[in-house]
Order: structure tokens, then C-alpha cells, then sequence
């Protein structure tokens, strides 16, 4: 896995990571909410039943009061024994925070207040409850008359009439609020949840699926670059491969015949143009061997000193004709250990050198090569100069392209050389580029100072 893809990868994961983070954090709030809903829809429906249970509490006392018989005195004192004893459950219930249901739940301040503060109604209830119990063992212990004969019933009636069924109504209000201001949160907690896995998808989006969308269409561009090349790389071969075999094979013929027909100069002639057409064959078969090892082969890293490079390269090039009337010089500010590839950096320096010897000018009085080294922004910097005959300003666009020959009538090669060069730089994270000079050509390599 590349670099790029091992980062991409993380990404995503990381993307994804977050993305269930939050869907499983809104999971369980929201299945949270639903149970406090659940809890406070029944702290609701218990304190509303305490209102209407006051009700029918005061109800019931009038009518054991107004019963015409024993009978029905008897069936309103049962119905208000099942109406107390409800009532005083639930509000034990409420005030406890112990519900029948199993759960539990915190008073607030405003429902301590209400129940418990100077002006809370705990004790009213505790009268309320009390009174209709009395009333309640009043007529089972001594009858109808004994109820008829106390103010117990108007007692009750009096409490629910003065405010009681009011003060009942605002602890339901209290809880009503509470369960508002509860959903109130959870929406806004739901619009945060929301926000924040739209931001997720839109960093995704900016760094996860843009780049992986980018790396898909540079990766179709080079397939579509690479397979234009290789129908043009392909067509070249065949055709450079052939020209200098049929050509040798045809001066072979003619030598042939110099030698059967005594005519030495002949034959020597086409030997020549043999050993020519043999060393633009030899120099092409190099150049796609060198082309293939970059493109195919797992090259090494190494660290390696760039002046120790330079004097090598510059050794490899000491048997080229013309080298001995051009004067090198090198100027390396470069001192530390490089880490790179270095065939391919070998490569690329041999190249360009060798070009500047091969295309010198013998117009002018002197020739020269500069080769200028430094590191800058973390990057080793390669300038070469020479006043050599330089490049035609028509060629210029289609410098690095495959099979381009500038001079063919000056130097032989083939046309592979500068595309070397760039290809070896790409697969490095670096890049060359050609400048113009007044009276010559500079080419400026760049590449990673650590692989």
C-alpha cells in the first residue's frame, strides 16, 4: 500500500469512525428521551389523577353526607376508602420519587417548592387525606348519623372549594414544563447531533472523497497518457529497430560484394555505416533497457554523497567525443548525504551531461559545462549550463516527449534521453525543467533531499 493510500485509507476509517460515533451517541440519547418521556408522561397522568381523585374525594363525602340509606351511605364510603388510598399512593409516590412503575426520578426545586416550601401543599394533602379517613372511620364505626352529626364532610368540601384543586393543577403545570423543557433540549440536542454529522459528510466529502476522486481521474489521465505513449512508444520501436537491421543488412550485401570484387573501399564504406547503424541500434536498446528498469524495477534508496556521483557520471562520459575540448566545472554546495534512487538520479545526470557534450558548438572559441549544486526548501537543486548550440524555440513545448530528436543531423540518439530524465524525476517526487540562455541551455533538476 502507497503512502498516498495508507493516508486516504486512515481517513476514511477515521470518517466512518466518527460517523458511527455519532449515530450511536444519538441512538442512545434519543432512547433515553424516550424513556424520560415515558416517565414523564406518567408523572403527568398520576398528577392529574390527583386532581380529579381530590374531586371525586370531596364528592364522595357529600354523598355519604346526603345518603338516604345505610345501603348507599355504605356503597360511597367504599368508593372514597379506593379514592383515598389511591390518592395518598400517588402522592407518596410523587413526593418520594418512587414510582410503581419501578423507576425513579429526582424532585426538582420547583417541585420541592410546591410540595414541601412554606407554601407547599404536602401539608394540605396530609389534612385532605387525613380528614376523609376520619370520615371514613367515622361511619364505620358509628354510622350515618354519627357522619351526619360532624362537619367533617364540609370540612373536605371547604378545602377542595379554597384553592386545593388550583394548587393541584400547578404541580401538574410543574411537571408539564419540566417534560417541555426536556423535548426543548432534545430538539435542540437533535439539531446539533444533525450539524455535526452534516459537517462529518462535508469533511468527507473535502477530505476523503475529493482526493480519492482526484487520485481516480490523475490515475485515468496517466493510464490514458501511458497508453498514448505506449501505441507511440510501440510504433517508434518497431520502426527504429527495424531501419538500422535492414539498413545493415543491405550494407552488408555491398560489403560483400567490395570484398568479392576487390574493391576495398567500398567494403570499408559500408562497414562504417554498419558500425554506425549498429551504435544508434546499441544506444536505443540502452536507452529502453534504462526506460524498462525505471518503469518496472523496485530501485533501492540509498545514501549517497553528490560529489562522489558527480565525479562518477562525469567519468562515464570521459571516452564521448569531444569531451576533451569542453571545460567543467562544478560547483557543489551540497555537502551532506543524500537519500535517494540512485540509478535513477545517476541516470538523469548522464543524460543531460552527455547531451551538453554531444551538442557543443564548435563555432565558438571555448566551450563549457557548469554544473551548480544547493539545497533549498528541503530540496536538493542540480542547475547544468552550457553554450552549447541549444534548442530551437519551435521544439521547445515538446522537450520531455518520447522520441524527440532536436539535431538529428549533429549527433545521433534516440530521441528518449530528455523523456528519461522527466519519467526518472516523476517517480522520485521531483522535476526538471529547461531554461533558455542567451548563448546555450540550463536544465534544473530538483528532487527530495530523504526518499
Amino acid at each position: 500500500m502507497s503512502d498516498l493510500e495508507f493516508r486516504l485509507t486512515l481517513r476514511y476509517l477515521i470518517g466512518l469512525t466518527l460517523i458511527a460515533l455519532t449515530l450511536i451517541f444519538s441512538h442512545f440519547t434519543f432512547s433515553k428521551q424516550a424513556s424520560l418521556n415515558d416517565k414523564d408522561a406518567y408523572l403527568i397522568n398520576v398528577s392529574g389523577m390527583q386532581r380529579m381523585l381530590s374531586q371525586r374525594m370531596a364528592l364522595m363525602a357529600r354523598e355519604i353526607y346526603h345518603a338516604e340509606t345505610e345501603a348507599e351511605a355504605s356503597l360511597y364510603a367504599s368508593k372514597l376508602r379506593s379514592v383515598t388510598e389511591t390518592f395518598k399512593t400517588n402522592h407518596a409516590a410523587l413526593t418520594s420519587g418512587q414510582l410503581e412503575t419501578g423507576k425513579i426520578y429526582t424532585l426538582t426545586p420547583a417541585l420541592e417548592k410546591a410540595y414541601f416550601g412554606s407554601m407547599g401543599i404536602d401539608t394540605e394533602i396530609s389534612e385532605y387525606t387525613r380528614l376523609s379517613e376520619e370520615l371514613i372511620n367515622l361511619y364505620n364505626t358509628r354510622g350515618l348519623s354519627a357522619v351526619r352529626n360532624s362537619t367533617l364532610h364540609k370540612d373536605i368540601v371547604s378545602i377542595a372549594r379554597n384553592g386545593f384543586l388550583n394548587r393541584l393543577n400547578n404541580i401538574v403545570l410543574i411537571y408539564e414544563k419540566q417534560a417541555e423543557s426536556k423535548v426543548l433540549d432534545i430538539s435542540i440536542l437533535a439539531k446539533i447531533i444533525l450539524a455535526i454529522g452534516l459537517a462529518l459528510l462535508l469533511i468527507e466529502a473535502l477530505f476523503i472523497f475529493r482526493p480519492m476522486v482526484k487520485r481516480v481521474v490523475e490515475n485515468i489521465a496517466e493510464l490514458e497518457t501511458s497508453n498514448a505513449e505506449l501505441v507511440e512508444f510501440s510504433y517508434r520501436i518497431s520502426h527504429d529497430l527495424r531501419a538500422p537491421i535492414s539498413s545493415s543488412l543491405g550494407l552488408i550485401k555491398i560489403a560483400k560484394q567490395g570484398v568479392e570484387t576487390g574493391k576495398k573501399t567500398l567494403a570499408l564504406g559500408a562497414m562504417t555505416h554498419i558500425d554506425t547503424a549498429m551504435k544508434r541500434l546499441e544506444t536505443l536498446v540502452e536507452d529502453i533497457i534504462n526506460l524498462t528498469k525505471m518503469k518496472l524495477t523496485d530501485i533501492p534508496t540509498e545514501d549517497v554523497t553528490l560529489s562522489e556521483l558527480l565525479d562518477e557520471t562525469i567519468e562515464s562520459i570521459e571516452h564521448m567525443e569531444n569531451y576533451d575540448v569542453i571545460k567543467i566545472d562544478v560547483d557543489n554546495r551540497v555537502d551532506s548525504p543524500v537519500s535517494v534512487k540512485k540509478l535513477f538520479i545517476g541516470q538523469t545526470l548522464q543524460n543531460l551531461l552527455s547531451n551538453a557534450v554531444k551538442y557543443y558548438d564548435p563555432k565558438k572559441p571555448s566551450s563549457f559545462i557548469e554544473i551548480k549544486t544547493r539545497v533549498e526548501n528541503d530540496k536538493c537543486v542540480v542547475d547544468i549550463s552550457d553554450n552549447g548550440v541549444g534548442i530551437p524555440e519551435d521544439h521547445r513545448d515538446e522537450l520531455f516527449g518520447m522520441f524527440k530528436r532536436f539535431h538529428p543531423k549533429k549527433s545521433f540518439g534516440s530521441g528518449l534521453g530528455l523523456y528519461l530524465v522527466s519519467e526518472n524525476m516523476k517517480s522520485i517526487d521531483g522535476n526538471v525543467t529547461y531554461s533558455p540562455l542567451k548563448d546555450g541551455t540550463k536544465f534544473t533538476v530538483k528532487f527530495p533531499l530523504r526518499a
